[in-house]
């Protein structure tokens, strides 16, 4: 139950709570232009988050599963994973998905935001056609922007950090540090998706920032120029090889 924003002006900025319950997570680079961060589950390791070297971002994160959005067989409509490879490789873009009809994978219900280097953002719901895009911010929780009214939005389930962050952002365009405020304010501290791990991503810095939401002043920076992950004094050179977040901080 993740809470994540992104917006283009002034500065170009994605932003994330990873709100997850109790799990290995791990970071890797399967080519040097992407970087994933990986949750363990059911003995699989899947991806959670995409980012690329070009500024592209695309996250899955959870959604109510609908019968539109259910997977199926078809010539016509693309899973959610294939969307995630393709456009993490940069074969499809914003403006390519505007049409394409999307469905989950089986046993999963997710909706995506998604960054192209152009500054394009948009929200993709399997199920429906086209991509809520905004002009300069977009905020996603985990209900439906396509089918919520806005007078209804205050009555999702998730809309308590939607409206937290809403106001955040309508006060001021954060910069780096500003971003992890609003990610402080909407992190989830219990339950069964407790905040795991913050990231804001600075497309055009080519730039990751990562902290734990109990440390968010203490935080790791990833370059894609060298491919080399900052914690405090240690440097780490990630690659395919999984980097296990435990292995740098044992409450991860």
């Amino acid at each position: 139950m993740c809470t994540s924003f992104a917006i283009n002006q002034p500065q170009a900025l994605v932003a994330m709570n990873f709100d997850i319950g109790p799990r290995p997570i791990a970071l890797s680079m399967p080519n040097p232009a992407q970087l994933l961060i990986l949750q363990s589950e059911q003995g699989q390791w899947l991806p959670a988050i995409g980012l690329t070297s070009s500024g592209r971002f695309m996250n899955l994160q959870m959604l109510p599963a609908t019968a539109a959005g259910a997977y199926r067989r078809s010539n016509n409509v693309m899973h959610i994973m294939k969307v995630f490879e393709q456009f993490l490789a940069g074969a499809i873009d914003v403006a390519g998905l505007q049409s394409q009809a999307i469905v989950n994978v089986p046993n999963h219900s997710v909706h995506s935001l998604l960054r192209d280097e152009h500054g394009q953002i948009g929200i993709l719901e399997p199920g429906q056609i086209g991509l809520v895009q905004p002009e300069q911010s977009l905020i996603q929780t985990n209900f439906s922007l396509h089918s919520t009214p806005a007078a209804s939005l205050s009555q999702q389930p998730s809309a308590d950090r939607y409206l937290i962050c809403q106001q955040l952002l309508n006060q001021q365009q954060p910069d780096v540090d500003r971003a992890f405020a609003i990610l402080a304010a909407t992190k989830q501290h219990a339950g069964d998706f407790p905040t795991q791990l913050s990231v804001v991503f600075e497309p055009q810095q080519h730039t990751v920032w990562f902290a734990q939401p109990s440390q968010l002043s203490q935080r790791w920076r990833f370059t894609f120029g060298d491919q080399q992950l900052v914690v405090g004094d240690q440097v780490y050179q990630l690659s395919k090889k999984r980097l296990l977040l435990s292995s740098l901080n044992p409450a991860l």
